[in-house]
Parts: C-alpha cells; structure tokens; sequence
C-alpha cells in the first residue's frame, strides 16, 4: 500500500513539473516538411499536429489560421502553400495574433534537406513573431515569450530616426585671427544650409568689426567683410552628434575709410578666396543646434594699401576663425 501511495505520489508531481506540451498545428501536404518541423520544434516541447485545411486567401491568413489554432489548442499555426510559381511559408501565433510570410525557394516535393531548412526557417519565424529573430535561441514558450517581451520594452533605448532635414540656418559670432589692422577682431556670421545632414550646399556671409588705423599719413578705418559658397559633408557622426566637413570659394571685400592728410579717402577692393573648414554640431532639441565652427581662408591676391613710402595696411593672406553658432532647421 505504502508502494502505491508513493507511485501515485511521483506520477503527480511529474504532471504537475511537466508543463502541458505546446501546439502547433501545421497545413502541409508535404510529409517530409511535417516531420522536419517536428524535430525542429521537439527541443523546445512543442508537439506539432498536422491538418488538412486549405490556406486560404491573403486577405483571410489571420482570421483563418486563429480560427485553426482555436479549434486545435494549439498556440501557433505553421502553412507551407505550394503554387505554380512559388512556394510560401506562414507562420502564425496566437498570443501575439500575428502573421509572417516568406518566400521559399523550393518546389513540392521538398527532400530531406530542404524540408529541415524550411523547417528551422518556421521556426525562426515564430520566434521573430514572440520575441525576437536569433535563429540560435530556442524558440520559447508562450509564457516565457511575454516575459521576455515585456523585459526588452522596459531595457531597449528609444532609438532616434535619423534627421534628413532640407533646410537650416546658423548665426554666431567668432574670432578672426589676421583682421586687417589688427592681431585678432570679432565678426557675426550668417549661414543658409541646404541638406544640413548629408552632402549640401551652403551660404555664408561675415560682417567684421571694423579695426582703427594711425600713421604719419593717415587717419582711419578697415573693415573686412566676406561672402562664401561651400559645400559639405557629414564626416563624423553620432546620437547627438555630427561634425561637417566644408569647402569651397569666398569674396573678401575690404573697405578703408578716413582721411589722407587733407584728402578724405575711401576705397573698396574686392579678394577672391579659398575657403575650408569644420563645423562640430550637438543637438539640443529637434530643431535647434549648438556647435562650434572653424575655418580659415586663404586670399588669393595680397592687399597692401600704401600712401606714397607709407604703408597704411597690409590685409594677411591667411585669416582663421573660430566661434560658437546656433542652427535652426525649418524644412
């Protein structure tokens, strides 16, 4: 008697351990695909069932196979659907009420091989359905399944979709290094971008504070104000970060102002220059961008301003800038 009781007692708690086997009911005509996605799914106890229903219409796929894995118990649906011109794989789960369709690249009847592919291709697919595509993990059960989805929404990062805005525009204010008259001067910065985040065009101009001059001869005022047009391109970039890379031609256009003894003077020449540089950006917000820009230019023609054996101001060839900016997208 005391035998008994404990027979019984084991028995029990085994079906109480063991979980009640997973169904999946699969609609194939072919037998080896049947039997490769048994094996495929044994593992992870799945027991596969098969049925003769016909797949239905597109259109009918999600409806139908619910109303399959309902009337089965089953927790998945599994149709290799053979044509005349192509063979479709469709999976579907319960739990997630979800289809997935591929094509397969074999005909009716599937050898050996073949129908183990297929067969591990379904069983990829249905854990694509409750989890995730690792063609390497065991598919898991539907419990498991919930847990593990529920753990990845918590974890997983907000991914950020890329920004392919078409137009933007920056001001700043930098510090010109070889300013006529001076070692260092200050200007504002103006500039128009289009495709800011990938290769673009862009449109700058620069009003530079104007520098005193003082000599023997003559009194007055240098100002060097430019207009550039560049093209760029991301070179470096991040989550919140880019840098662009630019180059392309700029017009110097150097004005003096004051007087020559009793004569007053003013003159304007213009410079033709190259022109490169970066520009580092870090977002702050969708719309708005602070960043530092540098570049240098390299005029092409020497100034050099005289009045007889005095020199008045000579304007350096090479002139670097650097300054802080703001852009904002609009378009």
């Amino acid at each position: 008697m005391r035998a008994l009781v404990l027979i019984v007692t084991l028995l029990a708690s085994t079906a109480v351990a063991s979980p009640t086997a997973e169904v999946v009911v699969v609609a194939s005509s072919d037998e080896a695909f049947r039997t490769a996605l048994g094996d495929a799914l044994a593992p992870t106890g799945m027991r596969v069932i098969a049925t003769a229903d016909e797949a239905p219409t597109v259109a009918q796929l999600s409806i139908t196979a619910r109303q399959i894995a309902e009337r089965e118990h089953a927790t998945s649906t599994v149709w290799l659907i053979f044509a005349a011109d192509k063979t479709t794989l469709v999976t579907y789960d319960l739990d997630v009420d979800r289809v997935l369709v591929r094509d397969v690249p074999y005909s009716a009847p599937l050898n050996a091989t073949q129908a183990a592919e297929v067969a591990r291709m379904a069983r990829t697919m249905l854990r694509t359905l409750r989890v995730t595509p690792e063609i390497n993990l065991p598919l898991p059960r539907v419990s498991e399944a919930r847990v593990e989805r529920t753990r990845a929404a918590q974890v997983a990062p907000t991914v950020r979709e890329p920004r392919v805005d078409q137009l933007a525009a920056s001001i700043g204010a930098s510090l010109r290094v070889g300013a006529p008259a001076s070692d260092a001067g200050f200007d504002g910065r103006l500039s128009v971008l289009w495709r800011p985040d990938r290769i673009g065009l862009g449109v700058h101009a620069s009003l530079a504070t104007r520098g005193d001059i003082e000599t023997m001869t003559f009194t007055g005022r240098v100002s060097d104000h430019s207009l550039a047009a560049t093209a760029h391109a991301v070179v470096l970039g991040g989550p919140n970060v880019h840098v662009m890379g630019l180059a392309g031609v700029a017009i110097h256009a150097v004005s003096i102002e004051g007087m020559l003894g009793a004569t007053a003077i003013d003159v304007l020449r213009f410079d033709p220059a190259i022109r490169i540089g970066l520009v580092a950006n870090y977002e702050i917000g969708r719309t708005l961008d602070v960043g530092i820009a540098m570049s240098a230019d390299g005029l092409l023609r020497r100034q050099r301003y005289e009045s007889g054996a005095d020199e008045v101001v000579v304007v350096p060839r090479l002139q670097l800038t650097t300054g802080l900016i703001l852009t904002f997208r609009f378009l």
